[in-house]
């Protein structure tokens, strides 16, 4: 099936893996993404910052409520964290982005995504796995 709009497989592979990091749980990460990428498609957006910024509106709207525990490692201690801090943290820490784009993604100023990543690493680094 073709789309209008070209979305790439690294795109969507971003999308899924935030998506994941977000809750931990590939079901629910699978229609996060699918999700977005409709909501992409309709609104013939092309940048990952927009793509994102879907995900995240659609799982605090949707899925923030539930408490997700599973996986190892890293996305253990990703999603011990507050979900309005674990954003902020996977975003900038594991995707690498800068202020400016987590605050664009997050909707928020660049001020408050350096203040809720500060809070989240302090959180990450008290959790012991």
């Amino acid at each position: 099936m073709q789309s209008a709009v070209n979305i790439d497989e690294e795109k969507i592979s971003l999308a899924y893996r935030f998506a994941y990091r977000l809750c931990g749980n590939r079901k629910v990460a699978e229609k996060l993404t699918e999700l977005a990428l409709i909501a992409r498609c309709s609104k013939v957006q092309d940048d990952n910052l927009s793509l994102l910024q879907s995900i995240w509106q659609e799982f605090m709207n949707n899925y923030s409520f539930i408490e997700f525990k599973e996986g190892k490692g890293i996305q253990k201690v990703l999603l011990n964290l507050p979900v309005e801090l674990r954003g902020g943290v996977i975003l900038k820490d594991v995707f690498k982005y800068d202020y400016h784009q987590v605050a664009k993604i997050l909707s928020i100023s660049p001020q408050e995504a350096q203040k809720i990543v500060a809070q989240g690493r302090r959180k990450a680094a008290a959790y012991r796995i």
